[in-house]
């Protein structure tokens, strides 16, 4: 059952790239499983969407933990993960706009927010300025932070230079996280760097 189920997850990924209409048959037919099989699986397309959204955005964002000294900047890390998402607008865009949606972003945010805590010198201006309440602030931030990728995804304009327009806005992510977190300028520019 466990190969059906993904084999089920890997068609709905191709149908929400493609640009596919996305239906429990034609999610069994891409698959090859039958109607009970996908329900044995997944209440609705909701959570089939949720579940092939949340296992592509785990690729890109691995697991929530701090950056190590041998790692790319803060900058780079957030600029790969812009490029990714850029690389599958169309499916991303799909997921987050359709059934289910609420689910796919909360998931979304909660990881942020492990990720904002896991980053040191992200985590240490959130408790210096939010105090006992750094799991609110950092959830809130997180929550801007998702919804201003989502948007940027939406209107990302095809006339920019696409490694420019990731660059600007992982500084503009970075500068709005740090920013929020109560952050002095200084803290900023060595964020940035």
């Amino acid at each position: 059952m466990a190969g059906s189920r993904q084999k089920m997850i890997e068609a709905a990924t191709a149908l929400l790239d493609d640009g596919g209409d996305l239906t429990v048959a034609s999610v069994t037919r891409a698959a090859e499983v039958t109607r009970p099989t996908y329900y044995q699986h997944f209440e609705d397309m909701a959570a089939l969407i949720q579940e092939a959204a949340l296992q592509r955005i785990s690729l890109v964002l691995g697991e929530p933990r701090g950056l190590r000294a041998n790692e790319p900047s803060l900058r780079e890390h957030v600029r790969r993960i812009l490029a990714e998402l850029h690389n599958h607008t169309r499916f991303y865009l799909r997921a987050v706009h359709g059934p289910g949606c609420f689910g796919l972003l909360q998931a979304v945010i909660d990881y942020v927010t492990c990720y904002l805590l896991s980053v040191d010198d992200v985590r240490g201006i959130i408790e210096r300025s939010a105090g006992r309440e750094n799991d609110a602030r950092a959830h809130f931030i997180a929550a801007g932070a998702v919804w201003f990728v989502v948007d940027w995804l939406a209107r990302e304009d095809e006339n920019t230079n696409p490694q420019e327009g990731l660059d600007i806005t992982a500084r503009q992510i970075i500068t709005l996280i740090a920013s929020s977190s109560g952050a002095s300028e200084g803290e900023i520019i060595a964020l940035l760097s």
